[in-house]
């Protein structure tokens, strides 16, 4: 978030649950996910919940602040902004990237997801074609 931040690149981050409230929540690994996860949502342009009520609760147990509930914040302003105000920042990025790529693929595949064993991103990585770059 601070990378995108400081490029002027908005960013979101959504909670979903208390993830102390889980039965996984136990160890260390765990432990600091959360609390990496909390301390994102200060550093996000916007961090969103699924419901007022629970961002009431996330504020109130973590003082995050919680500026969207989920999914009408992506048609907020921030994410609305013509085209034409990023076009030619983004072509110089994808320059960038295809650089260090050395190859120009077909296409690129972005996954913005969570990274958990149920969402199987290895099949994703599997299944790219060799003329496709795939962003995680």
């Amino acid at each position: 978030f601070l990378l995108a931040r400081g490029m002027g690149v908005p960013t979101v981050t959504t909670t979903h649950t208390d993830a102390t409230r889980l039965k996984s929540y136990k160890g260390c690994a765990m432990k600091l996910a959360w609390r990496m996860h909390v301390g994102s949502a200060h550093y996000a342009t916007v961090h969103a919940s699924v419901s007022r009520v629970f961002a009431d609760i996330m504020h109130s147990s973590y003082r995050v602040p919680v500026q969207a509930v989920w999914p009408p914040m992506l048609w907020s302003d921030t994410f609305r902004r013509p085209p034409c105000e990023y076009a030619e920042r983004a072509a110089t990025l994808r320059a960038s990237w295809l650089s260090q790529l050395g190859v120009e693929p077909r296409a690129v595949l972005l996954y913005a997801g969570r990274w958990s064993a149920e969402k199987r991103i290895h099949l994703l990585v599997e299944a790219l074609p060799e003329t496709c770059a795939l962003v995680l």
